[in-house]
């Protein structure tokens, strides 16, 4: 590890990816999460598996803080030995969940393209459950026995994470590579291969499924396109992770192999990467989920553009009623303006004075004689003024 922690290009490459992968894998598999929940056509087993994958990656993002942290500090663990198991432990475990999930994902989509029947018996409301909680506690028990003293976990220096090392693997290690490697990779192969022959673009089946009635036809063509899309991802996992399986049987067949840090290092990263990559998978290679996405994105604007509407409203209600007030308020004045200078013009005509700003009567124009008490009671208004 020191050849990478002594060029800073490579520190800051090795840095940025962890970065990158640890922002996406979080961001976007709580993104998936969050549209399988919220999209009503999006409750059917396969996408509760799809949706617990997105689980075991997000929790393996937020795991890969232990690497990003012993990057900072130039390869060298800067925790105590308990963090160290905790971070083994939980890498174990949610490899492990996110590898049986897509078993499972492989044997649901045989059974629902290659063995039709058997989908409703394998598949329904009760047994998915009880896969889900299989999927997490197999893993715990390949996880837990490291800690009890069957092999254990250290610090592995050329992958920057805490991990059961190639020295100490003997017969726990042969178990973890019977059950990852010689059951669930021929599963998985065996059930993509038939999925593959029956759904192929040129087949014979997808000939018939064209000349059915479009509703059927249209169902059968979104299985098609989820479980194509699931064999990208299920690909994209095995290339991930091949690398890193080719290293652990190398330094376990040839005792004293060579293998720089630089080449570990590059391979753990490469396998963390997965977790980021399997919601871009989603996002960009099926349109179920590119259009739930935009269905969700729409109704987000539309309702934040009813309540910039309904602002709209009340401000313009509230334009309406001040204007209302001011308007009210100024016919007050003008009439009490009018008013004034009536009096005014009443005052000054009978004392003869002329007021600036006031109309005058006009000469020549004959005065009605005014009489001593109309005479009192304009005196009288004048002082009450």
């Amino acid at each position: 590890m020191q050849d990478i922690m002594h060029s800073s290009i490579g520190l800051y490459i090795a840095v940025g990816f962890a970065l990158l992968v640890v922002f996406t894998g979080v961001v976007f598999n709580i993104f998936i999460v969050f549209i399988i929940f919220k999209t009503p056509r999006m409750k059917g087993e396969n996408h509760v598996l799809i949706a617990n994958l997105a689980i075991a990656d997000l929790l393996q993002s937020c795991n890969m803080i232990f690497m990003i942290l012993t990057l900072f500090n130039g390869g060298r663990w800067m925790l105590n030995h308990i963090a160290c198991q905790i971070n083994a432990f939980l890498i174990m475990e949610f490899l492990l969940a996110a590898m049986f999930t897509i078993s499972s994902i492989s044997v649901n989509r045989y059974a629902k393209i290659v063995k039709p029947r058997w989908y409703s018996r394998l598949f329904n409301d009760n047994t998915i459950s009880k896969i889900i909680l299989l999927i997490w506690t197999l893993p715990l028990v390949l996880a837990i026995p490291p800690l009890l003293g069957w092999s254990k976990y250290e610090f592995d220096t050329g992958k920057c994470i805490c991990f059961f090392k190639a020295g100490h693997v003997g017969s726990y290690g042969l178990t973890v590579g019977v059950v990852t490697i010689g059951i669930n990779v021929p599963i998985i192969m065996y059930c993509y291969f038939w999925v593959f022959k029956v759904v192929g673009v040129h087949s014979d089946r997808m000939e018939k499924i064209r000349t059915r009635r479009y509703s059927e036809h249209s169902s059968n063509i979104e299985e098609i396109r989820i479980t194509r899309t699931l064999l990208v991802v299920i690909a994209t996992f095995l290339l991930c992770f091949l690398p890193g399986t080719l290293v652990v049987v190398i330094r376990v067949s040839v005792p004293g192999a060579f293998i720089p840090d630089w080449a570990e290092l590059m391979c753990a990263l490469l396998a963390f990467a997965n977790q980021a990559i399997d919601p871009v998978i989603y996002g960009f290679f099926n349109s179920q989920y590119r259009r739930a996405i935009t269905q969700l994105w729409t109704r987000r604007l539309a309702r934040q553009g009813q309540t910039n509407v309904s602002a709209a409203e009340a401000h313009v209600q509230n334009s309406v009623t001040i204007h209302g007030r001011y308007s009210v308020g100024g016919a007050l004045l003008v009439l009490f303006i009018a008013t004034e200078n009536e009096l005014l013009r009443h005052n000054a005509t009978m004392k003869g004075t002329p007021v600036p700003g006031v109309a005058m009567p006009v000469m020549g124009v004959k005065r009605r004689r005014t009489s001593a008490s109309e005479l009192k009671e304009a005196l009288n208004e004048e002082s009450d003024s």
